[in-house]
């Protein structure tokens, strides 16, 4: 993997730089901890997405190091996905020889805390995470090396990192790792600031409890929160310190991200049925053309078109609102047809996807004069249980994917050839519980299925090891056909 040194890139580092006084840093007694750092305002960066927000934070780290001589970092991030592509990234080795080459062999230590990392094994002591040891102790006197933890918010918050009840202890008499590391005077780094609100519990653990000498947060969404009383009232953006606003017209503009290409099939009746909400009673009900629904019931009880799984929901965040059971909000005037939740029209959506997916793949395949490309599709879903089925039988929605897969492929395989060829042969190819290997989910609620072996060899593909999904063959010659990926919107 190559990586360049983008112009914009730098120019977001330099603004945090710009922002951080260096007469307001001075050095401590603590040799565990950074420098100090006086009257310094918290920082944002706003990045679209897909214009390399790790990355830059990443060589920030590897900056403020050289210029300040700060090297205790805390990335926060508020989802283990976002955890695992992080992980993935710092501790690449193409990103790792890169950062040597530009800092003068400077390097990161990252460490990295789980849930599982609290465990006290029967008969065992209860022990402070190595992760979180090895990051307190690191030292000033180690002029290469970058400590850095990374952790998603809910392990910050959770009783294990507050607990003072561990059979050894920090810097010789803390007991409590958030304690340890507080004194360590971090500079806190939060990834995706949208999902840490300032009136939420991960926020206050982070100011109240953690202490960090400087937040920076990057992200392409900020929160939002209300100033103002009366007709003076408004929502605006919760900015502290925006030193640079990168916005997806501006990256856009730039050429730094692609535009979306939307398409999607007429419905099949132009003259199929629609029902408007006119009315909303909070909380409780939507009626639907004079047709009233309660919370938790089948919107099949207003037309048999729609899916017998799609429900109508309280929603705590907009409780003025309902929404679907498929995420939908509903309020007063929005119109909804039932045929675009009907099998018909969801099996021609899968039916397109997978003929534009051939096509693409084809081209990347059999590039001439070029090294060929993998190619993946995702597929955000409105129903989970629609994918993963009920423990016993497969979701519809999978089922009849497989069904359309195996059918396209069979076709392309009557004029494939060569390597092609055994590539659309072994996508054939089903695991022990009969489902195509080629195709993958991952959503939140699998980490409560860990006695599903398939289910966990997925999660860890998709989460851990991101690099095999843009191989054609694994580490024993065996073609790596899996590039069908699901996941909820």
């Amino acid at each position: 993997m190559r990586l360049d040194r983008l112009q914009y890139q730098l120019d977001a580092i330099d603004k945090v730089i710009e922002a951080i006084d260096g007469d307001k840093v001075s050095i401590t007694d603590n040799i565990n901890g950074n420098p100090n750092l006086r009257d310094t305002r918290n920082i944002d960066v706003k990045m679209e997405t897909g214009t390399g927000k790790t990355y830059v934070y990443t060589r920030l780290m590897h900056e403020l190091k050289r210029q300040f001589g700060f090297f205790k970092f805390i990335i926060i991030v508020p989802s283990l996905a976002i955890k695992e592509g992080v992980k993935m990234s710092i501790q690449s080795g193409d990103w790792m020889k890169h950062f040597r080459q530009e800092f003068n062999n400077q390097n990161i230590h990252l460490g990295v805390v789980n849930a599982g990392d609290f465990e006290v094994k029967k008969g065992k002591r209860k022990q402070i995470p190595e992760a979180i040891r090895s990051y307190c102790d690191g030292s000033r006197s180690e002029e290469k090396t970058i400590q850095v933890l990374l952790l998603n918010d809910a392990m910050l918050a959770s009783k294990s990192m507050t607990d003072d009840k561990y059979d050894s202890t920090l810097f010789g008499s803390v007991s409590c790792p958030i304690e340890g590391l507080k004194d360590t005077r971090p500079i806190v780094i939060i990834d995706e600031p949208h999902r840490f609100r300032k009136e939420n519990k991960a926020w206050q653990n982070i100011v109240e409890r953690l202490c960090p000498q400087l937040i920076i947060r990057f992200g392409a969404t900020f929160p939002e929160h209300t100033v103002g009383k009366g007709k003076l009232k408004k929502t605006e953006k919760d900015y502290e310190n925006l030193v640079y606003d990168l916005n997806s017209v501006r990256a856009f503009n730039d050429g730094l991200v692609k535009g979306v290409h939307v398409m999607y099939p007429a419905l099949p009746n132009p003259d199929c049925a629609k029902y408007k909400v006119t009315g909303i009673e909070k909380g409780k009900s939507a009626t639907f053309n004079g047709k009233q629904l309660r919370v938790g019931e089948s919107l099949s009880f207003i037309d048999d078109t729609f899916s017998g799984s799609l429900t109508l929901e309280y929603d705590k965040d907009y409780p003025t609102q309902l929404k679907l059971s498929n995420e939908l909000s509903i309020e007063k005037g929005v119109i909804i047809s039932p045929e675009i939740y009907g099998d018909d029209y969801q099996t021609l959506l899968l039916s397109q996807a997978l003929e534009a997916h051939f096509e693409m793949e084809k081209q990347n395949f059999h590039r001439t004069n070029a090294a060929r490309i993998k190619t993946n599709s995702l597929f955000f879903i409105d129903s989970i249980a629609s994918f993963r089925g009920d423990g016993e039988t497969k979701g519809w929605l999978r089922v009849k994917f497989e069904e359309l897969l195996t059918k396209r492929i069979e076709k392309e395989l009557e004029t494939a050839s060569g390597e092609y060829h055994d590539y659309l042969v072994a996508s054939l190819e089903q695991n022990d519980k009969g489902e195509m290997v080629a195709i993958a989910g991952y959503f939140a609620e699998d980490n409560a299925r860990q006695g599903d072996v398939e289910i966990q060899k997925e999660v860890d593909t998709i989460l851990r090891d991101k690099e095999q999904s843009l191989t054609f063959k694994d580490k024993d010659g065996k073609w790596n056909v899996r590039r069908f990926f699901f996941s909820k919107w």
